[in-house]
């Protein structure tokens, strides 16, 4: 028999005997646990994708890729995570960043699928 278990125990540990409230309580504490910035990195890695058409980890189901800057992931993930994982601030704060309301500006060499560096707007 399965029992639940969270993917990175060693954050800690969901109690199979309890019930299903208390589990989930247990889950969005892991998941949202400090040492624990898979959620927030991914999360923030959706939400651009969404905006921009393509993840700052590309693809986005594959968060082991590198990052196209590995210093606005962090910082992403951060600040999604200081502000008590909240989706409309997060949103808010990529719509009002200058690379979201740039146009984008593509290279006359590049190709499209290539090795992407996102160089926004001079």
């Amino acid at each position: 028999k399965a029992s639940p278990a969270f993917l990175f125990p060693q954050l800690g540990t969901i109690e199979g005997a309890l019930p299903r409230e208390k589990r989930l309580e247990q889950l969005a504490k892991l998941v949202t646990h400090e040492k624990n910035g898979r959620f927030a990195r991914t999360m923030a890695n959706r939400l651009w994708q969404r905006m921009m058409g393509r993840g700052i980890v590309h693809p986005v189901d594959v968060m082991a890729n590198p990052p196209f800057d590995s210093d606005l992931m962090d910082y992403l993930g951060v600040y999604f995570a200081e502000n008590r994982y909240d989706l409309k601030k997060l949103l808010e704060h990529i719509a009002s960043s200058r690379a979201y309301q740039s146009a984008p500006a593509l290279q006359k060499d590049e190709v499209p699928g290539a090795a992407f560096i996102f160089r926004g707007r001079n």
